[in-house]
């Protein structure tokens, strides 16, 4: 028997990380967003056809899900953008407010992240990049060039495990976002000035 206090503090670290994914809570919030998309007046058709792509997004999610769990991964939804990933403490958090298929996107990516770092090479490939802590090597170009490196083939990652798994997902949706993403760390990666000698 769980003693009451390991459960609150239990309980207590998962409000903090997070809530956990709960199948028939995402598709009640699939089906509110239903009813409220026909009280705002879109059509029956439309809100159906939207209706269906979150629901298949789910299901997707669901999948993807059991994936990082049989990998000893927890996955947290929470109020943040977009997702990251934890290698210490194997978890990844999403975005809780994402569409389903924004969730499904983001958490093949972090698993990306986790595939690049179960193989033994891997990390030593982009060892430049996240796991550099030394201020001397986290200012310069080559720091955040392999954390573009890294970013880059995590995205890759995700799209084969959504191809392995035989998840259907909308392929130009995947690569906006995936754009949008990548937009931002490419622009971080060279907005700092250069120091002479990069």
């Amino acid at each position: 028997m769980t003693s009451p206090i390991l459960t609150s503090e239990v309980e207590q670290a998962a409000k903090q990380k997070g809530r956990l994914f709960d199948l028939d809570f995402w598709k009640e919030r699939v089906q509110k967003r239903y009813k409220r998309n026909i009280k705002k007046g879109l059509s029956p058709d439309h809100s159906m056809a939207i209706y269906l792509i979150e629901m298949a997004n789910v299901k997707n999610l669901d999948r993807l899900i059991r994936w990082c769990n049989k990998r000893g991964l927890t996955v947290y939804f929470k109020r943040h953008e977009n997702g990251t990933y934890d290698e210490c403490f194997k978890s990844i958090m999403i975005a809780a407010n994402a569409s389903p298929i924004k969730q499904v996107v983001y958490l093949l990516h972090e698993c990306g992240h986790h595939l690049i770092h179960q193989h033994p090479g891997e990390p030593n490939r982009f060892l430049m990049g996240y796991d550099q802590t030394d201020p001397r090597i986290t200012r310069t170009f080559q720091h955040r060039l392999a954390c573009l490196e890294e970013e880059m083939e995590a995205w890759q990652r995700g799209r084969n495990l959504a191809k392995k798994l035989k998840l259907r997902i909308d392929e130009d949706v995947l690569d906006l976002i995936r754009t949008n993403c990548l937009k931002s760390y490419v622009k971080w990666s060279v907005r700092q000035k250069v120091a002479s000698g990069e």
